[in-house]
């Protein structure tokens, strides 16, 4: 479990909750490409961003949650059910293991589908975000798959 945590400690700049450091003390970690832009001076996210909380239940298995701006479509929806994913509250939440992770592929897809162009600003940001949520699924990806090969 250990080697799990401390890839993602390394690669996504810590845990969730900066003031721990210890690996075995904490669990959970933001894996967006979250930035200072994407926060209000309240330290809140603003409206658009989607982002995504991975907690580490043990060394083979992992909790996604995809929260914020989630696009609400017919092909997240589908990808929701497909992946024996829950919906709940606008959110979604998934478990992952070694043998899942096309999961991860099937949301990215369905997720970087609903980016549109054109619209008004909002929109525009929304999309853009949506792009960016994608990229990050396939990162988390990439890096399950190499700690989970490497076992």
């Amino acid at each position: 479990m250990n080697n799990l945590k401390g890839m993602l400690f390394r690669n996504y700049g810590g845990f969730a909750d900066k003031r721990f450091k210890d690996l075995s003390k904490a669990n959970s970690f933001f894996v967006d490409d979250r930035t200072r832009e994407d926060t209000k001076a309240n330290g809140w996210m603003k409206y658009y961003f989607c982002g995504l909380y991975v907690r580490v239940l043990s060394g083979s298995e992992i909790r996604l949650n995809i929260t914020g701006n989630v696009p609400v479509s017919e092909e997240v929806k589908l990808a929701v059910y497909s992946t024996g994913s829950v919906w709940t509250c606008g959110n979604i939440e998934m478990e992952l293991q070694p043998v899942k992770m096309t999961r991860l592929t099937t949301m990215s897809i369905a997720i970087a589908g609903c980016a549109r162009e054109g619209g008004n600003a909002r929109a525009r940001k929304s999309s853009e975000m949506w792009v960016r949520t994608s990229k990050s699924l396939v990162g988390l990806r990439e890096l399950l798959v190499g700690v989970w090969a490497n076992r």
